[in-house]
């Protein structure tokens, strides 16, 4: 979980009696910025993975595809929910002038989406979760009237870009393990090393974990 693969990473390499280890990493979301790269070769790269990237390697394609809807709503792929989102950053820019582009890493809300049952319920709970008064926040009114304008125009456009966002997200995953792979090789301390698909991205997105043997 978050920087825990990292730790376990720097122990193999840092105690001799450790002659073997197995990681899959999970809660990228939880990485400390400075846990990566971890790896000189990316150091010096100069690469790094913002927030939203490092959210981005939870999910896959093959899961989200395959979501099963909850009872009587609709595929992960094809709701209105993906829209949520992006509608809550209009709110945030339009509404209450908030600089959504220069402020993406504070502005997190969890999982709300899948727990609350409309729009402006979500609305409302992701804005005082941001510490919004609700006197600030518009009436129901105002947010069923944006929700059905957006949907009627934007849901096809945004569902198409999700779609290629989520093809990103193994290559975020496969950098990330790559990273840790490579921090293991330049120690000098490893025989062998692999980075193996552990599950199938449909039963868990976080499924790469790496494998390596002491010398």
């Amino acid at each position: 979980c978050g920087d825990l693969t990292s730790t376990a990473v720097a122990a193999f390499v840092q105690r001799p009696e450790l002659w073997g280890l197995v990681a899959v990493g999970c809660c990228y979301n939880m990485m400390a910025p400075e846990t990566f790269p971890v790896s000189g070769h990316l150091r010096r790269s100069g690469l790094t993975l913002s927030r939203a990237l490092r959210m981005l390697a939870l999910k896959s394609l093959e899961r989200e595809a395959g979501q099963q809807p909850a009872e009587g709503g609709e595929p992960a792929l094809t709701s209105a929910r993906t829209l949520w989102r992006p509608l809550l950053n209009l709110l945030l820019r339009d509404e209450l002038g908030v600089d959504v582009r220069a402020r993406s890493e504070e502005l997190s809300v969890g999982r709300r989406a899948s727990k609350s049952e409309s729009w402006p319920v979500y609305a409302r709970s992701a804005l005082s979760h941001l510490g919004f008064e609700p006197s600030s926040v518009p009436n129901e009114t105002a947010l069923r009237e944006l929700e059905v304008r957006c949907v009627g125009t934007s849901l096809e456009r945004v569902l198409k870009l999700e779609v290629l966002r989520l093809m990103l997200a193994a290559a975020v995953e496969s950098l990330i393990a790559l990273d840790r792979l490579l921090s293991v090789l330049e120690s000098g301390q490893c025989a062998a090393a692999w980075i193996v698909r552990v599950f199938e991205p449909s039963e868990s997105p976080r499924c790469l974990g790496i494998v390596c043997r002491r010398c």
